[in-house]
């Protein structure tokens, strides 16, 4: 069902017998009163910011992903999936961290750690994600961005509805670069353009879709391919993880 844009849409939705849906209801979070972060989830956002860190402190980071029995089955069933073709089996953090490097490890953490932060949110939001996060990461090559930033920027993106709370709380929580934080925030600058670019495709306005695409030095013809790439990519992973 499209257009889904409230919880009363959704749950008549599901009455009505419909299992696919599709609307800007699940990119709005539905704010906590205190406004605060859940505190079962303070530790999954410490081993996020802990993941963020140049370089990764490997102790550190593998006793964080251990105290979270969940996020590390997680973790080790995503490194030991095809998608990422390991050689042998992997049993520990340690040795997924050795075995793909910094850079991979970081992108599976956020992966696996965004699954978990997700909650008793609807499946379709951390697939959202995904493709943000993916979608981002493609258009950076053509930019000239950083792709790593993009990915990140477009998974982040999505946590302020899977946690119910404002993005001021989450950007506050991790040690984000200036720019990148005041992309989040929603300000306008270059770090933010792609994601704006990104959402204006998801609510069908594509007249400012366009626009956006031009400022970005994007082309307007290449976004369906760049879109279908990172849904195939968000499907596959979404398998690979357990979600």
């Amino acid at each position: 069902m499209e257009r889904v844009e409230s919880p009363a849409d959704l749950e008549l939705a599901k009455k009505e017998g419909f299992a696919l849906f599709q609307g800007y209801f699940f990119c709005r979070p539905v704010l906590m009163e205190n406004r605060d972060i859940p505190a079962n989830r303070l530790v999954q956002l410490e081993i996020l910011a802990a993941t963020l860190e140049f370089p990764l402190d490997i102790q550190r980071i593998s006793g964080l992903v251990k105290r979270d029995p969940s996020l590390t089955y997680r973790l080790l069933r995503m490194v030991n999936s095809p998608l990422y073709a390991t050689r042998s089996v992997v049993t520990s953090i340690r040795e997924a961290l050795l075995l793909v490097g910094d850079e991979m490890f970081r992108r599976l953490t956020m992966l696996a750690t965004a699954c978990e932060l997700k909650g008793n949110q609807p499946s379709e939001l951390l697939r959202m994600a995904f493709v943000r996060g993916r979608f981002c990461e493609l258009a950076a090559a053509i930019t000239g961005q950083d792709a790593t930033e993009q990915y990140l920027i477009g998974i982040l993106s999505l946590l302020p509805a899977m946690l119910g709370v404002p993005m001021e709380s989450v950007a506050k929580a991790l040690p984000l670069r200036n720019d990148v934080r005041e992309a989040l925030l929603g300000r306008h600058n270059v770090e933010r353009a792609v994601l704006e670019l990104l959402i204006s495709h998801e609510s069908a306005n594509w007249g400012r879709c366009d626009d956006l695409a031009g400022a970005a030095g994007l082309q307007v013809e290449s976004l369906p391919q760049l879109y279908s790439e990172s849904v195939q990519w968000a499907e596959t992973t979404m398998s690979a993880v357990g979600a």
